[in-house]
């Protein structure tokens, strides 16, 4: 089962540490020969630069309002490529999350810390932390909102239930391509509200609960 006083320390302290030597030490041995950029981070630094001067008309509908209006915030006090880097390391960290909640729900918690140590061995999710663009955001609340819907699905409890609803919304506020993976683990988290254990709401209330934290998250 799920501890509360040793899961969510886990949980942090994995977040934090993958992520940060994933950026610090390992990503290292995949850029030692050339620096890692993308065909369209011109659109990343415009994006960032765009919330920072609070031109919306400017801003590329392709690129995420939300990741570029707090990035903008942060780069007002490190710049916009730093910026853009500790929002690749934020995302890598909530992808360490997703994974540990899904393993610790599928087989427990030593196959959580394992899976969450396996990602300093994949060299795409390494540089994920080094990627001067939006999609580790992207991946890091798809991957959070899958471990939650895990967690739902086995569990069962209210609480995760919601977690899991408020998860799936993000992600069509991280990326407006998020809608296609909000209607999955939307579905998923009507499932778990419709298998929900012990005593509480009738089943249709506990349905438009989740509905209604899904679509008010869109």
């Amino acid at each position: 089962g799920w501890r509360w006083q040793s899961d969510l320390p886990l949980l942090i302290l994995l977040s934090l540490g993958v992520s940060s030597i994933s950026a610090d030490w390992f990503a290292r041995f995949y850029l030692m020969h050339s620096p890692l950029s993308t065909a369209d981070f011109s659109e990343y630094c415009e994006a960032v630069i765009s919330a920072m001067a609070g031109e919306a008309q400017s801003h590329n509908p392709q690129r995420s309002r939300l990741v570029s209006w707090l990035l903008g915030l942060l780069a007002e006090q490190v710049g916009v490529m730093d910026s853009l880097v500790i929002g690749a390391v934020a995302g890598l960290g909530l992808m360490v999350a997703g994974l540990y909640l899904w393993a610790q729900a599928v087989a427990g918690r030593g196959a959580a810390i394992a899976a969450a140590l396996s990602v300093v061995a994949i060299a795409p999710l390494v540089l994920m932390s080094r990627a001067p663009s939006f999609y580790s955001e992207l991946l890091g609340v798809l991957a959070l909102a899958s471990g939650c819907c895990a967690q739902a699905l086995i569990r069962r409890g209210p609480g995760w239930i919601l977690l899991a609803a408020f998860s799936s919304g993000m992600l069509s506020l991280v990326e407006t391509r998020g809608l296609f993976w909000t209607l999955p683990t939307g579905g998923l988290c009507l499932l778990a509200a419709l298998m929900a254990r012990g005593p509480g709401k009738p089943w249709v209330l506990r349905l438009g609960s989740v509905i209604g934290v899904v679509v008010a998250m869109i």
